[in-house]
């Protein structure tokens, strides 16, 4: 049985942010800045950010398999969650966000897309979030409040610091980016460690069934 310490991953997770966001802003200095960016496709920080992802859509899958096998009704809520975080992760490399907004700008001439594309994500986390809130609800309060804080947090990065960077700087203020990014970090690294607390306390060990449908074949057929 492969045991998981949520202590030391969750300190593991915030040593390597830190590291990378001071790689990040000596990076310039010394010549490496596509290589520790937070935010430029193919660099370390960004790998590091796919990886907060996928952990995190991985952990819910879990979650939504076990409620699952239990026939409990909020499974495929869990599994919807685990679904949307992949399409983060997706977004992190390929930059599906930046690519739709760029088309639109190119089409229609108007910064004004990028106020549209941010009240849709808004949209679309608020949609989540309602269809998320029945299991929401239903959590113990310690790890309700886990949870909230680490999706505040994040939604403070990627939707607040990101659209006052945008519309009064252009995405060009350094402290902006970091700040924006720091806090879209640690709010999955907060998520990741509420989550962990709620599997090692809730569920415990977790165990998975394959069903075989065909019966199984005689040795030395």
């Amino acid at each position: 049985m492969v045991t998981l310490d949520r202590k030391v991953i969750r300190n593991t997770l915030i040593l390597v942010l830190l590291i990378l966001v001071l790689a990040d802003l000596i990076g310039p200095v010394i010549g490496v800045t596509s290589t520790f960016s937070l935010d430029r496709p193919g660099s370390l920080g960004v790998w590091f950010e796919s990886l907060l992802y996928i952990l995190s859509a991985g952990l819910l899958a879990l979650i939504a398999i076990e409620h699952i096998q239990r026939k409990d009704p909020t499974g495929w809520r869990w599994g919807l969650f685990a679904l949307f975080i992949l399409y983060l992760s997706a977004n992190t490399n390929a930059r599906l966000n930046s690519k739709i907004f760029f088309t639109l700008f190119r089409l229609y001439r108007s910064s004004l897309m990028y106020i549209f594309l941010q009240l849709l994500f808004i949209v679309l986390v608020i949609t989540l979030i309602v269809i998320f809130w029945p299991v929401l609800r239903g959590l113990p309060a310690q790890y309700r409040r886990m949870l909230i804080r680490s999706g505040v947090i994040f939604g403070m990065g990627a939707i607040l610091v990101d659209a006052v960077s945008s519309f009064f700087f252009h995405g060009t203020n350094t402290w902006f980016y970091l700040l924006e990014e720091m806090l879209e970090y640690s709010g999955f690294v907060l998520f990741i460690d509420a989550i962990l607390a709620y599997l090692g306390a809730e569920m415990g060990t977790i165990r998975l069934k394959l069903r075989q449908d065909d019966p199984p074949m005689p040795e030395g057929s």
